[in-house]
């Protein structure tokens, strides 16, 4: 499916597939703001959980963790995504 961009879009809204079929496993929006950036990390990681649980792609979350460290840089958006997936993983209640 295009989007608005031109860009194919994928099911999960921080992953872009380009014009040239590459895909770009982790493009979330990102503020500059720590805080704010945590809690988009935290919601792209529901994301991701909830895919994970409908289409059983398992090796998606492979191609997010080698995007994100091909990328780089951590910041309060990878932190509040590997916080999230960690609470999940020791199964600690999550707060809202």
């Amino acid at each position: 499916m295009l989007g608005f961009s031109g860009e194919m879009s994928h099911p999960l809204s921080f992953v872009q597939v380009k014009c040239d079929g590459k895909t770009d496993f982790w493009a979330p929006r990102k503020t500059g703001d720590y805080a704010e950036d945590c809690e988009i990390g935290r919601k792209c990681a529901e994301e991701l959980l909830e895919y994970l649980e409908e289409a059983r792609d398992h090796m998606i979350f492979k191609s997010i963790c080698l995007a994100i460290t091909d990328a780089g840089a951590v910041t309060g958006t990878e932190i509040g995504f590997f916080s999230r997936i960690g609470i999940t993983l020791i199964g600690l209640p999550t707060r809202r």
